[in-house]
């Protein structure tokens, strides 16, 4: 929400930046923590989520170093960008998916 407050223009691009990357962080982080704390877990209940989780952080790695090139050499950032959203989004979306399956399971 805060890089929308704070958009990239000429007065705030540091802010922007400095809020995206806050941002990007995080949410590789997140992938990856996740995996690393279902790594013990029971394969049974996880299934292969945790596998995706690994898969998709690795990716988010990748993807948000191939932005900072296209955004250092001018090679379309807002694509590169964009297909580096996509993956976390995505993830955010399967694991309320599976936190949801798991709470039906439950009740």
């Amino acid at each position: 929400m805060l890089a929308g407050v704070f958009p990239e223009n000429f007065l705030s691009q540091g802010l922007h930046n400095y809020v995206s990357a806050t941002a990007f962080v995080a949410i590789i982080a997140a992938q990856l923590l996740i995996w690393l704390g279902l790594k013990s877990e029971d394969s049974e209940i996880w299934g292969k989520y945790k596998t995706y989780s690994l898969i998709s952080g690795l990716l988010s790695i990748i993807l948000v170093i191939l932005l900072k090139v296209a955004i250092l050499y001018g090679f379309y950032p807002g694509l590169v960008q964009r297909a580096f959203l996509i993956v976390p989004w995505i993830w955010i979306g399967i694991t309320g998916l599976k936190l949801y399956s798991l709470q039906k399971k439950i009740l």
